[in-house]
C-alpha cells in the first residue's frame, strides 16, 4: 500500500493498496470506542493500515468489521472506505459499535465532520446551519449540491474532485485545510498538495515494486513532481523523527514515542 503518515509506521491517516481498496478518515467528536471487549486490538489509525493489508474490497472489510477492537491513542474519527468496484462505506463506531453506512454502487457520498445520520438532514435544506467553510454541515451541503452536478462518466475526473475540495477547504483560522488527495482507483493513482507546497504530486501504484523494502518521501515538497521513482529507504530514525515531531505537539513526550516507533519498526503483527 501507499499511505499518508504523520505518525510514522503503521499509524496512516488514509491510503490505497495494490487492489485498489482505499481507505481515509476524518474527525468525528461523537466517535465511541467499545475498549471493554475482549478482543484483539489495534489504534485508530493502526486499524487503516490494517484494512489495506488484509483487504481487496469494501465487501471483505464489511464481513470482518466486528474480528478486532479499536483502542484509541488519541483520535475520535470516523472512516471512508471504497473499491474498484465502486463500491464505498462510511464506517462510524457509536456508543462502542462499528455502524455501516453504504450507498448504491458507484454512488458517490460524502462525509465531514459530523455523524451520517445528523448530516443528511442538510443535504437539501440549510435552516439553523452558519453559511461558511468552518461549519462541517455547511461543507457537507456543498459537497452533496456538487456531487448531484456529476452526471456523465467524463464529469467523474480528477480534477473535478480537486474543484470540489476546494469549494469546501477552510482557508484561514487554526484548523484550515492543510492538503488535499484525491485516489484515482480505477488508475491506481495518488494525487495531493499542501498548503505549505501547492504544486500538485502524484504517484501511480503500478509503478511500484511492493516486494522491495519500506520507502518513503516528503508531502512538503515542491522539487519533485512524479514520484514513482523517488522513494527513499525508510528507517527507524526517519520513523522516530517523524513520529515525535507529530506526537509531541498532542501532549506524548519523548520516551513514549520511541516506545512507540520502536513497536512499528519491529513489530510483525501488522505486516
Amino acid at each position: 500500500s501507499v499511505t499518508c503518515n504523520q505518525n510514522g509506521k503503521e499509524m496512516p491517516y488514509g491510503g490505497m493498496n495494490e487492489k485498489g481498496l482505499v481507505v481515509e478518515m476524518l474527525w468525528l467528536e461523537d466517535t465511541k470506542f467499545n475498549i471493554n471487549d475482549d478482543k484483539s486490538y489495534v489504534n485508530e489509525l493502526e486499524w487503516i493500515q490494517y484494512q489495506l493489508d488484509n483487504f481487496q474490497t469494501v465487501s471483505e472489510v464489511t464481513a470482518a468489521i466486528d474480528q478486532l477492537k479499536i483502542y484509541p491513542i488519541k483520535g475520535k474519527i470516523h472512516y471512508l472506505i471504497a473499491d474498484e468496484t465502486g463500491k464505498s462505506i462510511i464506517v462510524e463506531y457509536l456508543d462502542g459499535k462499528p455502524v455501516i453506512f453504504e450507498k448504491d454502487d458507484n454512488t458517490c457520498q460524502a462525509i465531514t465532520n459530523k455523524t451520517v445520520v445528523h448530516s443528511t438532514k442538510y443535504i437539501d435544506n440549510l435552516n439553523g446551519i452558519p453559511k461558511r467553510n468552518t461549519s462541517e454541515t455547511f461543507r457537507y451541503h456543498q459537497l452533496e449540491k456538487q456531487i448531484k452536478k456529476l452526471q456523465k462518466e467524463n464529469d467523474f475526473s480528477e480534477k473535478a474532485a480537486f474543484q470540489m475540495l476546494a469549494h469546501v477547504a477552510i482557508k484561514k483560522e487554526s484548523f484550515k485545510t492543510v492538503w488535499s488527495i484525491v485516489y484515482d482507483i480505477r488508475n491506481r493513482s495518488i494525487t495531493f498538495f499542501t498548503h505549505s507546497n501547492q504544486k500538485k504530486k502524484t504517484i501511480n501504484l503500478q509503478n511500484l515494486n511492493f516486494s522491495d523494502e519500506v520507502t518513503y518521501f516528503d508531502l512538503n515538497q515542491d522539487s519533485e513532481i512524479s514520484l514513482d521513482k523517488k522513494l527513499k529507504p525508510y528507517s527507524p530514525i526517519e520513523n522516530l523523527s517523524m513520529m515525535t515531531a507529530s506526537l509531541t505537539h498532542l501532549g506524548f513526550d519523548e520516551v513514549l514515542c520511541r516506545q512507540l516507533s520502536e513497536h512499528q519498526t519491529q513489530s510483525s503483527l501488522l505486516s
